[in-house]
């Protein structure tokens, strides 16, 4: 194997081979991925109203369910902000662990700068 090839001892060997499996060097990754956005449902707002109030929430059941569907989306508005933090903090972990193995290939003189 290369690895085996390039290694400058068993110690050696082991650290490059958990920079490219999935070993120790990734676990926090695997660990801190996001859950599914799925827990708020949005709901359509009411239209109420008729003639010249048409769409104004005219009664308290028609005010109450815009309140929810508001709610639900401020809610799901929430939780794909967390989502999306755990994205970015996922892809820069990602980002280095890539450039600490191409840095480590570079100074081996395995690929070019």
């Amino acid at each position: 194997m290369l690895i085996s090839r390039i290694a400058e001892g068993a110690a050696d060997e082991a650290r490059l081979n958990a920079m490219l499996t999935t070993g120790a060097a990734v676990a926090s990754s695997a660990t801190a991925a996001p859950a599914a956005v799925a827990s708020a449902a949005a709901v359509a707002a009411p239209a109420g109203g008729v003639g010249a109030a048409a769409g104004a929430w005219d009664t308290a059941a028609n005010r109450d369910a815009a309140i929810a569907s508001i709610n639900a989306l401020v809610t799901l508005t929430t939780e794909q902000k967390t989502v999306i933090n755990g994205l970015r903090t996922l892809n820069v972990e990602l980002q280095s662990q890539l450039n600490a193995l191409l840095t480590e290939l570079r100074n081996r003189k395995i690929i070019g700068l």
